[in-house]
């Protein structure tokens, strides 16, 4: 599934998704600044098909040019926050798993993960956060605290989507978690 469907697929769980696939007019008339991203399920930063941070005219239509040869564009605001992921998937041994840990570009130098299996309860949600080597960013860090609880509530709907659902697997990558809440920046969906 493209970035476009996968985002309608996870609001539909209640979760707070950022941006949508738009025209060329529509990103220049956006607040600044923004993100542009190709709209697809491919890995989009390794091959250069995501742009952050982008503030004039020019460098949007640029963005947007590179872009569009290929792809439709998702067009969303920058969203500050600590970056988290979020994944399940089918496993042949174990069933549907859900993991929770450290996201963005640092995911797998860190390895700082957490796997439960599906369906969650509340307690095992609660439990991944806890279990993070990053997790005391929850109580309070440089004066910003996340907002512990709007994680524990992604987990849960991650898990009720992929219980409900026939889904191979779902990257949530980041997951951008402020003190207002959890809002998922970029996923990955596979059928």
């Amino acid at each position: 599934m493209n970035v476009s469907d996968s985002m309608r697929l996870l609001s539909r769980y209640g979760l707070w998704t950022v941006g949508k696939r738009v025209s060329l007019s529509q990103a220049l008339e956006m607040p600044r600044p923004i993100v542009l991203k190709a709209d697809t399920d491919e890995h989009k930063l390794d091959k250069g098909l995501v742009f952050v941070g982008l503030a004039s005219d020019i460098e949007i239509k640029k963005a947007y040019e590179k872009i569009s040869k290929n792809y439709d564009v998702f067009a969303q605001p920058v969203v500050k926050g600590f970056e988290f992921v979020v994944g399940a998937l089918e496993n042949k041994s174990f069933g549907k798993i859900i993991m929770f840990g450290l996201g963005g570009t640092f995911t797998e130098l860190f390895s700082d993960v957490t796997f439960r299996a599906v369906p969650l309860s509340k307690k095992d949600a609660i439990e991944m956060v806890d279990e993070l080597k990053i997790s005391k960013v929850f109580k309070g860090f440089r004066k910003v605290k996340p907002n512990k609880d709007a994680v524990v509530n992604v987990l849960m709907s991650i898990s009720k989507l992929i219980s409900e659902n026939p889904i191979n697997e779902i990257d949530v990558n980041p997951l951008m978690v402020n003190e207002e809440g959890a809002y998922v920046v970029d996923v990955r969906v596979m059928m």
